[in-house]
């Protein structure tokens, strides 16, 4: 009987230190992620397994992921914007010498606005204000177009032309 008892002891004890470690790792675990610079990442990580579990159609991850990143990067700031590949390269390709509108863009919450119109230049001749919104470029909506792509769609060689829907 007195090893039943000194069994039951040394049971007890050992389940409560291994209680009392599970706690403190708990405690200290749940302090180091709340300072965790990525915790959203489990959210985009749940986020994308729910959609290619529940999704009724097969989705295009490609394009999920770079509206992911479009999003990521026009929430920073209003003059930062993700280029895919092809838009990047497009980019690239900007000949030495184009002619620009002359203004300064950016975007906000999935519009390109006008900063501010550079004097003299062809945005200022042709009546275009700050605080415009550029609704679309030669009949393309900028709604889904990265703020790089349309500063280079304003851009082109001296004496071209572009159409602008704009929303005042």
């Amino acid at each position: 009987m007195i090893m039943k008892g000194r069994a039951r002891i040394v049971i007890v004890s050992f389940s409560t230190v291994l209680s009392l470690l599970l706690l403190m790792g708990a405690l200290l675990g749940q302090e180091k992620s709340s300072h965790e610079p990525y915790p959203q990442l489990a959210v985009l990580s749940e986020v994308l397994s729910r959609i290619q579990t529940d999704y009724v159609e097969d989705p295009n991850f490609t394009k999920v992921t770079d509206g992911a990143l479009h999003g990521l990067l026009e929430s920073l700031d209003p003059y930062s914007s993700y280029l895919t590949q092809e838009e990047y390269k497009a980019y690239q390709k900007k000949r030495q010498g184009d002619a620009s509108l002359g203004v300064v863009a950016s975007k906000r919450l999935g519009y390109v606005s006008i900063v501010t119109v550079l004097p003299n230049g062809p945005a200022q001749k042709a009546g275009l204000q700050a605080g415009d919104i550029i609704e679309s470029i030669d009949g393309r909506s900028t709604r889904e177009m990265p703020l790089a792509g349309v500063v280079s769609r304003l851009e082109g060689p001296p004496a071209s032309t572009v159409t602008l829907a704009i929303v005042r």
